[in-house]
Order: C-alpha cells, then structure tokens, then sequence
C-alpha cells in the first residue's frame, strides 16, 4: 500500500514537471497534448462488438515496419487501435 501511494504521489509531479517542460520543448508538447487526448477516445471501444487489437511502436522505424501488418489485418472483425511515443510520427 506504501507503494501505492508512492507511486501515486511521484505521478502526480511527474505529470506537473511534463507540463512545464511542455513549455520549452516543443516534443514534450506534441507527445504531451497528442497522447492525452487520444485516452478519451477508448471509451468508444467499449461498447463495440469487434475485436480490438492494439499495436503500440516506439519510434517511427517500428512504425514503419508494423504498417504492412496493419493493412492486412481486416478491419470488419477487428478494431485497430495503433499508439506510439515518438513526435515524430506526428509530424
């Protein structure tokens, strides 16, 4: 439980010091803003009957290589949900 809350704590100044780092970084502010606004879109997964599948990539590389899976996937039995953490992918 210690851990917990530790863990709790060090999340709530971590998300603080991101968001004031947002400030001079324009990374940190792309990945920042872009990530927290998808979060409220998986509700919408909720209540669908597909299948969701979830890719997440690191980079733009990883993302360039799961691009092939992601077409032959089909999308009326499955709904794909595709994440990454690189800014770059964005731009």
């Amino acid at each position: 439980m210690i851990a917990y809350i530790l863990y709790f704590l060090i999340s709530i100044v971590m998300g603080i010091v991101l968001l004031l780092a947002s400030v001079f970084n324009d990374k940190i502010t792309t990945n920042y803003y872009h990530s927290y606004r998808q979060i409220f879109k998986f509700n919408k997964l909720k209540n669908n009957k597909k299948k969701v599948l979830m890719f997440h990539a690191a980079s733009a590389g990883e993302y360039e290589q799961i691009k092939p899976i992601l077409r032959g996937i089909d999308r009326t039995n499955f709904f794909i949900v595709q994440s990454f953490t690189s800014p770059s992918i964005y731009n």
